[in-house]
């Protein structure tokens, strides 16, 4: 009996202290902590041990909250030479705390893009992080883009336990953890993702530097290709893989210090969201602040005209020799645009007060009649809609004001996008829409960041807002000077249905199923033809679901459907087009009955030819342009250029390109060049360009098609 108990005895000893052993942290390679650091000009800082350098590019170390600030621009880099092979295994850790929202932030990036060794980000929500071997790429993924900024994982199965979102303005701890193929993400000491390896699996050495919140192209580019926008602490790496223990530890020793710490979003005055500084150092003569004035903008606030405003913009298309022409006030207009983003109205934080003014200012100098104003969607709402009839106008009364301050004379398109904001969501969490990961029948989510066409409900209280939006303005001084009515919705503000970019299936909320089923009562009236149609013995009209991902991205032969086969299928991207057309309807004639029928109206539609051979068709909505023409509520429709050929000797083709069958219907189509210019510190690679002489020839580029199809041209930088 004593020999058992002193076996027993030996037995729980050593799993104590190999508990111990397990929570135990040892020593990084480096620990970079910028507590009570300041604003530095130089070009290294030594990490607690001295003997590791973070070096900046730019020269330039610029604090925030007592921590490194990582904006548009700033290189900062360790070099292969001060780092450990990282082949096999080891740990990297950042307390982290990101500004804005939907863009990548790139935290730990090793090497140059497309050779990079491993890369850790954030994307929207979530953490993710691959690595390279050869010339695959494996690890944790999401899917989609930033277009809609929701993201899903790749493979659901790495998901550890539900996904925390990581929320943009709150302090963050975040581990990656590579084990010779095994990748985990920590957050807050929580294991959330796991993917898993092979012993056998090592990475090819590397001898490019460790880049910390910025993707490079080369050593020698002036621009990053993907900037982070964070502030980021206590950066370490372990030549080792640490595990559940000592990173719960780490978080635990940690987190107090940063629970102290103000949490912010971007909205917040009291937090510098922008950061320019480093920008400043690249770009000759960068200027956010607006404290020069462009020659050309003085001469025209020289001459700036201060007789009263005459006319009312009462705005029409109107055909005359099968081209379009644009009337306002009975005077033709050649359509040719400059679009501002307003940015957060009334959210001075970043920019100067009277930012809208100067920019204004910049464009009415430029000899732009027609000024385009583009409000933020989730912000600038959140001023506006109190609640379900509930309204408050005075942001967008002063936002106009301002603009006509700086532009007496302009005529203006006011462009609106109603989002679900926090009182929607509150109040009706069951009208939201659903998603299911990965076209598949995994991973169920609310969407609250756009509305749902599916949704009754949605679209009386857009109809609602948007009349009593235009009624309010058209009664207004400013009123006067609106000749158009721009309207965004949905996904991307194009009238996409919600997820259509994200690499998920939407569509699976009680309200999307409860309207398609009183859209197959219509169509099959009985159970009988139902059953006949969707050959199955089984459903009835009050028992119908939305078919599964997996049936709605199925093929029967080839590429091909067969009806007899897939006929559920067939019904619901008819019926989701068939909703998307009728909010489009209400919308546009609450509009219109707001202004008296006297302004035209604007949307983003007709990309179905865009999507063709693309999983995005099949929820896009976009297949009935002919019906949309047809709606005497619409007067004209907008297309950005092709994202993927607007580079420099590529067409730049127009994404909606039925500019003949637009003509023909009496609208006018417009071609949107939203272009990442020589100026754009961020350009995402979206043809961006190098020089002032290449920007130019991507708006003549632009110019020339317009005029050539007879269509307007608008810019927005």
């Amino acid at each position: 009996m004593r020999a058992l108990y002193k076996m027993t005895a030996s037995f729980l000893l050593v799993i104590t202290v190999c508990f111990c052993v397990s929570a135990e942290i040892p020593q990084p390679c480096f620990h970079f902590d910028f507590k009570g650091k300041k604003t530095v000009e130089t070009d290294q800082v030594p990490d607690l041990s001295g003997k590791v350098k973070l070096r900046s590019r730019l020269k330039l170390f610029v604090m925030e909250e007592d921590a490194l600030r990582i904006a548009n621009s700033a290189v900062f880099s360790i070099p292969a030479a001060e780092l450990p092979p990282l082949t096999g295994s080891f740990t990297l850790s950042a307390w982290v705390k990101t500004g804005g929202r939907g863009q990548i932030q790139p935290v730990f990036v090793k090497g140059y893009d497309k050779k990079d060794q491993f890369r850790f980000y954030t994307q929207h929500l979530y953490p993710f992080g691959q690595y390279r071997l050869g010339k695959v790429c494996r690890g944790v993924f999401p899917l989609g883009s930033g277009y809609e900024t929701r993201y899903v994982l790749q493979s659901m199965d790495h998901v550890k336990k539900p996904v925390r979102e990581f929320m943009p303005g709150k302090w963050t701890l975040l581990v990656w953890v590579f084990d010779h193929g095994s990748l985990a993400v920590y957050q807050n000491g929580e294991k959330i993702i796991s993917c898993p390896g092979n012993a056998e699996i090592q990475l090819k050495k590397n001898g490019d530097p460790l880049f910390i919140g910025c993707v490079r192209v080369s050593e020698n580019a002036v621009r990053n290709q993907i900037n982070g926008d964070m502030r980021i602490n206590q950066i370490r790496l372990w030549n080792s893989a640490l595990n559940d223990e000592q990173m719960a530890e780490l978080y635990q020793k940690e987190h107090a210090r940063y629970a102290a710490l103000r949490s912010h979003n971007s909205y917040d005055p009291g937090i510098a969201w922008r950061c320019y500084d480093y920008t400043a150092k690249i770009i000759p003569g960068y200027d956010p602040a607006y404290k020069v004035t462009l020659p050309i903008t003085q001469e025209y606030l020289r001459n700036r005209r201060v007789k009263p405003f005459e006319g009312r913009s009462e705005s029409r298309i109107v055909t005359e020799k099968g081209m379009p022409r644009l009337l306002i006030d009975n005077k033709e207009y050649y359509p040719l645009l400059g679009a501002v983003s307003v940015g957060q109205f009334r959210c001075n934080i970043f920019d100067p007060a009277n930012r809208l003014e100067k920019v204004i200012e910049d464009v009415a100098a430029q000899k732009f009649d027609l000024i385009g104003l583009l409000t933020s969607s989730w912000y600038d709402n959140s001023l506006v809609w109190k609640g379900y009839k509930k309204y408050d106008f005075a942001a967008f009364d002063e936002m106009m004001r301002q603009s006509l301050k700086a532009a007496p004379d302009a005529r203006i398109q006011f462009a609106i996008h109603p989002e679900p904001i926090a009182w929607y969501q509150k109040q009706y969490r069951d009208q939201l829409e659903v998603s299911l990961g990965q076209w598949s029948s995994k991973g169920a989510r609310s969407i609250g960041y756009t509305g749902n066409m599916g949704s009754d409900i949605w679209i009386k209280v857009t109809d609602d807002l948007l009349y009593e939006l235009v009624k309010h303005i058209e009664s207004q001084d400013y009123g006067k000077h609106v000749y158009d009515y721009k309207l965004f919705m949905s996904g991307g503000g194009e009238w996409h249905w919600p997820m259509c970019f994200c690499g998920s299936a939407g569509g699976y909320s009680a309200a999307t199923r409860d309207t398609f089923r009183a859209w197959l009562r219509e169509k099959y009236v009985t159970d009988e033809a139902l059953r006949k149609a969707w050959n199955d013995p089984e459903v009835t009209l009050t028992t119908a679901v939305v078919p599964t991902p997996e049936q709605r991205k199925a093929a029967e032969f080839f590429i091909f459907r067969d009806p007899a086969k897939s006929r559920s299928s067939y019904d619901f991207q008819r019926y989701m087009t068939d909703r998307t057309v009728l909010q489009i309807k209400r919308n546009t004639e609450a509009i219109k009955r707001g202004c008296d029928y006297k302004k035209t109206v604007t949307l983003y539609y007709g990309y179905g030819f865009y999507f063709m051979g693309d999983i995005t068709r099949l929820q896009s909505g976009h297949n009935a342009l002919q019906r949309v023409l047809q709606l005497d509520t619409v007067d004209q429709l907008g297309t950005p250029i092709c994202y993927k050929t607007r580079g420099l000797g590529l067409p730049g083709m127009n994404i909606g390109p039925f500019a003949g069958s637009i003509r023909a219907h009496g609208k006018l189509l417009w071609q949107e060049n939203d272009l990442r210019t020589s100026l754009n510190p961020n350009p995402l690679g979206f043809g961006e360009t190098q020089t002032r002489k290449q920007d130019i020839q991507q708006l003549r580029r632009g110019f020339a098609q317009t005029v050539a199809s007879g269509c307007g041209f608008w810019y927005f930088p």
